[in-house]
């Protein structure tokens, strides 16, 4: 998982964790669980940073239709 991603997850756990009620504290904790787990299953984990090539142009130029984004190969 990206590494803003979590921390926006733990920010949102932290948050979750003050809410007064605990039957709904304890429903919004299992909530935020199952979106990080589909996060974890099923999505590709970037490893490095995506770069993208190609874009040498001026600010009034129109993007290109082809960009490369280098990465690792995706893992489903």
């Amino acid at each position: 998982m990206r590494f803003v991603t979590e921390t926006r997850l733990k920010l949102l756990e932290e948050l979750l964790g003050t809410m007064p009620d605990p039957n709904d504290r304890s429903y919004a904790l299992h909530l935020l669980n199952s979106i990080r787990a589909d996060i974890d299953e099923n999505y590709a984990e970037i490893g490095r940073p995506i770069r993208v090539t190609g874009l040498n142009r001026q600010a009034d130029d129109k993007p290109s239709s082809v960009v490369i984004l280098e990465n690792e190969p995706f893992r489903p």
